[in-house]
């Protein structure tokens, strides 16, 4: 696709569904999927969102409902917030990158990554617990850099015992990466590491956003193919 051609259909709700890794997943297995991924989104807006979803009667609705929930549940890069913006009425995740004043702010004055990734072992642990007490399947996952989290956090993740064990990571190992020490991948649309440029240029994932094409997005249900089928 043409640049143009690709911002065309990227926010097409069924293009992505069909061709993602949950998608494909669901269709193989047999199951319902909820999203609760928002683009460009931030870990403290995907805990927000899933303390909103897990208080909520619409999840004492699909407990009655399904038989099974499983949840997967990807981590993002830690250089990335959330706020609420009075000019549009609304919380929603910034990158530290951004032109916004807070974002300057944070990221010179507030921000620091190791600390970012403490926290954010302590509130695996906390939904480890949480989820085991509801008897619910779930699995975390690391999605764009290897985060070093306590031990006791990495009972349930996805490649735990490997290093790096994140979905970009792995991505370039099985298409050949052998490096295991690449700079840290931000997800700003722009090829800053060696494991984005080798899988753009053979085309698992796009050229434009750097997210994973048809043929990356099926490499990583594959990933998860075990997991599903052991958790079922």
């Amino acid at each position: 696709m043409t640049r143009e051609e690709y911002k065309s259909v990227m926010h097409d709700s069924d293009i992505c569904y069909n061709n993602s890794f949950r998608g494909m997943l669901c269709k193989r297995y047999n199951m319902h999927n909820k999203n609760f991924s928002v683009g460009g989104s931030s870990n403290q807006t995907q805990l927000r969102l899933a303390k909103n979803y897990f208080t909520s009667d619409q999840y004492q609705h699909d407990q009655d409902q399904y038989n099974k929930i499983i949840v997967l549940w990807g981590i993002t890069s830690t250089a990335r917030n959330e706020a609420y913006f009075n000019e549009s009425n609304q919380r929603k995740s910034y990158f530290y990158t951004n032109n916004y004043t807070i974002a300057k702010v944070m990221a010179t004055e507030y921000y620091n990554h190791d600390d970012e990734v403490e926290q954010l072992a302590s509130e695996i642990k906390f939904w480890n617990m949480f989820f085991k007490r509801e008897g619910l399947e779930h699995l975390w996952f690391d999605t764009f850099n290897h985060h070093d989290y306590a031990a006791s956090a990495t009972d349930h993740f996805l490649f735990s015992r490997h290093s790096p064990r994140d979905l970009l990571s792995q991505l370039a190992i099985n298409n050949g990466w052998q490096s295991k020490n690449d700079s840290y991948h931000r997800s700003e649309w722009a090829v800053d590491s060696e494991r984005t440029q080798l899988l753009s240029e053979i085309k698992v994932i796009n050229p434009y956003s750097l997210h994973p094409t048809q043929l990356g997005q099926e490499q990583i249900s594959k990933m998860f193919e075990s997991y599903i089928e052991s958790a079922q």
